[in-house]
């Protein structure tokens, strides 16, 4: 009885496998190689780039959200803490 019923859900894993590997392999490679393949538009971006530093705002972004999101949660705290006194 076991090995039919881990038959069936390998069977049924197999299926759902083979069913999104269909949909997968319909997809693009990539859909961002008409963008990286655009020489002019890499030169936008570099020229933009030194207006709007993205490199240096994603590696401050997370210390920054890590920041506000600890304020939050300890004033959200401190109000429990006075509503419960």
């Amino acid at each position: 009885m076991t090995e039919l019923v881990t038959g069936i859900i390998n069977k049924l894993l197999s299926f759902l496998k083979d069913l999104i590997m269909l949909v997968l392999d319909q997809l693009p490679d990539s859909p961002f190689l008409s963008i990286t393949q655009d020489n002019t538009l890499i030169q936008v971006f570099k020229y933009a780039n030194y207006f709007l530093p993205i490199r240096e705002i994603l590696t401050f972004l997370p210390v920054w959200l890590s920041a506000i999101l600890a304020w939050y949660g300890l004033r959200w705290l401190l109000r429990i803490a006075k509503y419960i006194d």
